[in-house]
């Protein structure tokens, strides 16, 4: 059952979902549950496993909701007393740990072209867990894609259920070749939970993008929270530095960080 529980605990990892490990370290008295037994919690509220079941449990499965969103281990400690945290008169003692697993940051490319080729060399770098979505197999064995999680091959539209998004590590970025395209993979993940979604194109484009999917009904705050044109206003429009660039925004809103100059100057001393 041990090897159940880590299993899936690391599925869903690799799927860019949190999970949390209860471990039971230690248990005295009347308290139901094995030294050394395991569970896991995760986000929708599901479990796997078991610490023994009864207020104990109930209480950490919260406690590990609320973790998770945290992002925060915790040890725990129940005495069973009516002075203790449960209020239990039942006698005994459980201790143990709570490990948070919390995914690599997941960046989905829309989009197999030159920009995306060095956007997602860029990202692997910066340990984000990278896909990549194109409907051209041919770019698939690019020797920029070395080092992403999965080459998608495919229409937006087709790939998008093969994609799991979360709204605390999800990055996505539109850099296909052409508006058409774009918007297709705009009108596939609007609606999903993400922390970043840019597009690549310029300021005519960005109107027009935007105009479109407004009179298809999207909200407009969903379209105004698209970066595009993405990227921060750094690069010489080469597709090095495009990347560069777009990845460099992406950091911006990952890290909440303003982005700016951070050289201190001094003024010369009066002699």
């Amino acid at each position: 059952m041990e090897a159940t529980v880590l299993s899936k605990i690391g599925k869903v990892a690799e799927q860019g979902e949190k999970a949390a490990l209860i471990i039971l370290e230690s248990n005295c008295g009347s308290v139901p549950g094995k030294e050394g037994s395991i569970m896991g919690v995760f986000e929708d509220g599901s479990t796997i496993g078991t610490v023994g079941g009864g207020a104990i449990e109930y209480d950490l499965i919260k406690r590990s909701l609320e973790a998770m969103k945290k992002n925060e281990n915790f040890k725990f400690d129940y005495s069973l007393t009516e002075k203790g945290e449960l209020k239990m008169a039942c006698g005994g003692q459980a201790s143990g740990f709570v490990k948070i697993f919390v995914p690599k940051n997941k960046l989905i490319i829309f989009g197999g072209g030159h920009c995306s080729q060095k956007l997602a060399k860029f990202a692997v770098n910066c340990n984000f867990a990278v896909y990549v979505v194109d409907d051209r197999e041919e770019f698939k064995n690019n020797s920029d894609f070395d080092g992403i999680v999965e080459y998608l091959v495919g229409t937006p539209k087709e790939v998008v259920q093969n994609l799991s998004f979360n709204a605390d590590t999800t990055y996505i970025v539109m850099a296909t070749r052409g508006h058409l395209h774009d918007l297709d993979a705009a009108r596939v993940t609007i609606d999903k939970e993400y922390k970043y979604m840019g597009m690549l194109g310029s300021k005519k484009k960005a109107i027009e993008v935007k105009e479109q999917l407004l009179k298809e009904g999207y909200s407009l705050e969903k379209i105004n929270n698209i970066h595009l044109p993405i990227g921060l206003d750094i690069s010489d429009g080469s597709v090095e530095e495009i990347g560069i660039s777009i990845l460099s925004e992406i950091l911006k809103v990952k890290n909440n960080l303003k982005g700016e100059f951070r050289k201190i100057e001094i003024k010369n001393k009066a002699t």
